[in-house]
């Protein structure tokens, strides 16, 4: 029961001190944010110009299909927030032999390898895309 515990304990440091340095650099954390808005704006445009002049897209209406983006852009948030940024360093880890340095922690290697950063860039994605879809669901019924 104290290992579950431990691990929480774990993330939430990690989670603290990527925060910390994500807000070191405010303006890079605001321009990602805001780009990753104007995409979404973007991709929300798009699809209601499509939607403007029909209303079905192989049989899907336009709340189904604004349900579908919602899904994807939370679930491209979650990834890149939790796992992406991990995975492409792994190779550095590797390369510059900082690896070891982790295999050596008293702690499971693959959770920390995996787990060790959050891009907080990403997480509003999830947040904009859970957005999209409880709207979708709402003009559903």
């Amino acid at each position: 029961m104290d290992t579950p515990l431990r691990y929480l304990r774990l993330v939430t440091a990690l989670a603290r001190y990527g925060l910390a340095r994500e807000f070191a650099f405010r303006m890079n954390f605001l321009v990602k944010v805001s780009v990753e808005v104007i995409w979404l704006g973007i991709l929300l445009a798009f699809y209601l110009i499509i939607f403007s002049k029909t209303s079905v897209v192989a049989d899907w209406s336009e709340p189904e299909y604004l349900f579908f983006l919602g899904c994807y852009f939370a679930l491209a948030g979650l990834i890149e927030a939790l796992f992406l940024v991990n995975c492409n360093q792994f190779s550095d880890l590797i390369r510059s032999g900082d690896l070891d340095f982790y295999l050596l922690k008293p702690i499971d290697e693959q959770f920390l390898v995996s787990c060790r950063e959050i891009d907080w860039g990403s997480v509003p994605n999830f947040l904009m895309g859970a957005g999209v879809m409880a709207l979708a669901l709402n003009r559903m019924g």
